[in-house]
């Protein structure tokens, strides 16, 4: 048999592991670290022409730009046990490619929209029609290199000339102007909050190259603050059924996904879990247990914290944790508050389903500290947007945030939790007082001018929400209208002047 020349599609940007030129298959891990699994395992480079991992939608339209340019490899092994593989999440990919293929002969024109734009349909009709796609997930990684062997026993022969598809065309455009770091957002919910994130970085990421060699939009300390664990919200959005499964919204990928942050256990093909690391760090500690043990022993502690970063075992790691750290602490509202540190955060398509299972976390710690669970505060660090997703986030935003915009100001949803303000005329001047539910005076301004007072309150950053500042500005102006004209003035109460009244 003749040795093949292996070509791959931009080998700088997506990792595979080139292994025998004298190999008709191919190997696909789902989730699982080719490298770490070549390693582990040898004979895998010897059976094997290429071996590379999914990990997405997009890992789907990569392997089939490789299956192009090397038409010699006839076979494509797909194995991914481990349990990032199993859960929905993490077999997307791998359904991607099993309806694609539909049973190894069929087009499946449905689900061509699943991939770039760029593939031809024609020329993914005769891969399709030469390869065999076969799912040896349940089956031992030795019994997938014996499988390989015997398909190297054929004879290797190229059904068609190497086809090199045209580049994805991405749409781009400069960031708007802002501050560059330190963004903060909040939202009553974990939907509302990471929406909110998620359009920051959209909105005034810069392009940059990763170390992946794929290009992204990012932020630098993105930090979004999950004001209750309500999760009810996203089994209630309603968005395009696409849309919601490429960012995770799907109960089934939550659900499974949270699971791994509270699962200790952890299978010889990953380096890392979550769950591994949190609940049983090097074999030694459950540091979930012992946040619940420093919480319950002395609420003040500020020592109630876990890490998953191993500087020893993870300084040579090439995919290391991303969530670093989580702690805990009771507020002064007696309530528990969780923070999370994460050094690099995939804002699109991991944020959503991470906050879930941090949500799960803060439950299961309130639950044994009999503490009720307050804010989540997640740190993004580097915050960013690849560039496979700038498409789909702009369709996703403008679905779920842009177009859903309230134009009023509403006393209830909007309340802000620095307080209200109570404007009024005394003594010839505008008064506003900024005040808690109790009626206490926290802070007074008074003066001729809406200017005057409303800078006041702006230069101090007295009220947190910018919607309220805005409610603010429009009453002030009123107050003075009303003190210039000699009207009355009464708050949110619209202000006549003769046939004319302004809300």
């Amino acid at each position: 048999m003749a040795l093949q020349k292996i070509n791959l599609y931009k080998p700088e940007k997506y990792k595979v592991v080139v292994g025998s030129e004298n190999s008709s298959v191919a190997l696909c891990t789902c989730w699982n670290d080719p490298f770490k699994l070549t390693q582990d395992f040898p004979e895998i480079i010897k059976n094997f022409a290429i071996v590379g991992s999914l990990y997405s939608r997009e890992g789907v339209s990569v392997l089939i730009r490789n299956l192009a340019l090397n038409p010699f490899i006839k076979t494509v092994v797909v194995w991914g046990p481990g349990k990032l593989s199993q859960t929905a999440i993490g077999s997307r990919g791998r359904n991607i490619l099993r309806n694609l293929w539909n049973n190894g002969q069929e087009f499946n024109v449905e689900f061509m929209g699943e991939l770039q734009k760029e593939i031809d349909g024609v020329t993914l009709a005769k891969i399709m029609r030469n390869i065999f796609v076969v799912d040896m997930s349940d089956q031992n990684i030795d019994v997938a290199v014996g499988f390989a062997k015997e398909k190297n026993e054929e004879k290797i022969s190229e059904y068609m000339e190497p086809v090199e598809f045209p580049e994805p065309v991405r749409k781009e455009g400069s960031p708007m102007p802002s501050e560059l770091s330190n963004f903060s957002v909040r939202g009553r919910n974990i939907l509302e909050a990471w929406t909110k994130a998620l359009d920051r970085v959209y909105r005034y990421g810069y392009e940059k190259n990763t170390q992946a060699g794929i290009r992204q939009k990012e932020l630098i300390a993105v930090s979004w603050t999950i004001e209750t664990p309500d999760t009810e919200v996203l089994s209630k959005f309603e968005a395009p059924v696409k849309l919601k499964e490429r960012v995770g919204i799907e109960t089934k990928v939550l659900e499974q996904y949270s699971s791994i942050f509270l699962d200790k256990e952890k299978s010889t093909d990953v380096s890392y879990t979550y769950g591994n690391r949190l609940r049983d760090y090097k074999g030694q500690i459950d540091q979930i247990d012992n946040i619940i043990d420093k919480i319950n022993a002395e609420k003040i502690t500020r020592r109630a914290f876990a890490m998953t970063f191993d500087p020893i075992e993870d300084k040579d790691n090439s995919s290391p944790p991303c969530l670093i750290s989580i702690q805990v602490l009771v507020g002064g509202d007696d309530k528990l508050h969780m923070i999370s540190y994460f050094r690099s955060h995939d804002l699109f398509k991991a944020a959503l389903p991470n906050a879930y299972g941090l949500v799960n976390v803060h439950k299961y710690i309130s639950s044994r500290t009999g503490l009720k669970p307050a804010t989540l505060t997640i740190h993004s660090t580097s915050a960013h947007i690849y560039e496979d997703d700038w498409e789909d986030a702009n369709h996703f935003l403008t679905c779920a945030y842009w177009e859903r915009i309230k134009l009023y100001f509403d006393e209830h949803e909007d309340i802000d939790p620095r307080g209200t303000v109570r404007i009024g005329i005394v003594d010839r001047k505008i008064s506003a007082a900024l005040i808690d539910s109790g009626g206490t005076v926290f802070y007074e301004a008074q003066g001729q001018t809406a200017r005057e007072v409303g800078l006041r309150f702006a230069r101090l950053a007295l009220l947190l929400r910018n919607e309220h500042f805005i409610d603010l500005t429009i009453e002030l102006t009123k107050a003075e209208l009303a003190l210039k004209l000699g009207k009355d003035y009464e708050q949110d109460k619209p202000l006549f002047i003769d046939k004319i009244f302004i809300k």
